[in-house]
């Protein structure tokens, strides 16, 4: 509400200061776009020399969420760090502010078009998230996340300051990509001369090591105010992932969440992290789209998809997934980045899948082996809809099983998708678009079951 915001001391064009950082709130004509809804976005920034910090002044809805921004400075290095931030509701008062946010605005409502009266009273928020600048560096600009771990950020203004940040601060871990078991540099400030109860968390597709009393250890080598070693956990990290890592110092102060790439690999099965195949006679075992449905490995291999088949769909030959019903056989896309053995003269790539709970859309990004890449956007069909105008039907199904034991009787698909690539060079990896790293009621989805290049 414009009126609520304003009875907040928040309106049009007049700034917002917030932990230090003054931002402009936007001025849009009426009707006009008055946020940015974070899709991988490259925006300018100018800021004076000695920033410390970049803020970003926005909320989630359907989250909270977390997304990866990249720093971009002018000498042409950059810098990642995850972006995480609170919904706008706080969950319709549910939940606390999430990753280290602060309240910037409140209002005691929300409009609603289909409310009695026009209104929902609901506690409404706009927060506040900032991250670490290098400030011996000048920041030219700032890549807004590609997706985000659910729902979708929205950001109104983005600002700078040249004070320090308070507390902990993770500036860089190195390296930047890293494999299991190998030790990896965090360094920063205000860590602590010590640990003592302090701890570093590292979190890869929802999992997290190293938190007080998780199963999850994390090796820590040494610990200094300003540098600490740890080992990266030999299992259970996904190739290609954006993992997170944040510090908590011994008072119970957290740092920001700098980026972690792991270690990409070029076998597809590796990056399988969801059971969606699922024999008649053991319904239960696989669960496709977070409400307990499956496709039934009975009735795929009926349409010609078994185990390790060549599948030849829209102009691409691909190999339908080696492994056996209630085990992992597709990728749910979250931002992942997986090598791809380039082939001389291809010119598009090939993605064979589907979408549950509603049609799925993302930018995929083609990396060659020159150091360039190109992006584009890629989307499938919710598995229980006729193919759209971006996919084609490569097999139907009458039915899909329950983890209830009973088939429904459904008529499912499995579609492919192409996008073009540069026939002049060569790929070496693509980063699937960051739609849902989980499945669950109401949650979009993109699942990924083979890739091709031709």
């Amino acid at each position: 509400s414009a009126q609520a915001l304003s009875a907040a001391g928040v309106n049009a064009g007049q700034p917002v200061t917030v932990g230090g950082i003054t931002y402009t709130w936007p001025l849009p004509s009426p009707g006009y776009p008055d946020n940015t809804m974070a899709a991988g976005q490259q925006v300018t920034v100018n800021a004076p020399a000695g920033t410390q910090q970049v803020g970003f002044l926005g909320a989630a809805t359907n989250g909270p969420n977390q997304g990866v921004v990249t720093l971009t400075y002018s000498d042409g290095s950059t810098a990642k760090y995850w972006l995480g931030l609170s919904d706008w509701t706080l969950n319709a008062g549910n939940s606390k502010p999430s990753y280290g946010n602060q309240t910037a605005v409140t209002t005691a409502y929300r409009n609603c078009a289909g409310c009695s009266g026009g209104r929902d009273n609901t506690a409404t928020y706009v927060f506040a998230a900032t991250l670490p600048v290098n400030p011996a560096k000048t920041l030219t600009s700032v890549t807004l996340p590609n997706g985000a771990t659910q729902g979708q950020q929205h950001i109104f203004a983005i600002g700078t300051t040249t004070a320090a940040m308070s507390g902990p601060v993770a500036a860089s871990v190195s390296p930047a990509t890293a494999s299991p078991g190998q030790q990896v540099t965090i360094s920063g400030s205000g860590f602590g001369s010590s640990q003592g109860s302090g701890y570093v968390a590292l979190t890869d597709n929802g999992t997290t090591w190293g938190t007080p009393g998780s199963s999850n250890a994390l090796t820590i080598g040494s610990w200094s105010d300003t540098s600490i070693t740890f080992t990266m956990p030999q299992s259970g990290t996904y190739p290609g992932s954006m993992a997170s890592v944040m510090v908590v110092n011994g008072s119970g102060q957290a740092s920001d969440s700098a980026a972690l790439q792991v270690t990409p690999s070029s076998n597809i099965a590796d990056y399988f992290n969801n059971a969606g195949i699922s024999p008649d006679n053991n319904q239960a075992c696989a669960n496709y789209d977070g409400d307990g449905f499956s496709y039934s490995a009975d009735a795929l291999a009926a349409a010609g998809l078994t185990p390790g088949a060549s599948v030849t769909a829209d102009g691409h030959t691909f190999t339908w997934p080696n492994v056996q019903p209630c085990q992992a056989d597709n990728i749910l896309a979250a931002g992942e980045t997986m090598l791809v053995p380039g082939k001389s003269g291809a010119s598009s790539l090939g993605l064979l899948g589907s979408s549950t709970n509603g049609s799925s859309e993302g930018t995929i990004t083609i990396n060659y082996t020159d150091g360039t890449s190109s992006t584009q956007t890629v989307s499938f069909t919710d598995w229980a809809q006729s193919p759209g105008s971006g996919d084609v039907t490569v097999a139907t199904m009458p039915y899909r099983n329950s983890i209830s034991g009973t088939s429904q009787s459904i008529t499912m698909y499995v579609f492919a998708t192409s996008v073009p690539v540069d026939s002049s060079k060569t790929v070496a990896s693509v980063t699937f678009p960051n739609v849902s790293n989980h499945v669950g009621s109401g949650v979009t989805a993109m699942h990924i079951f083979a890739v091709s290049l031709g």
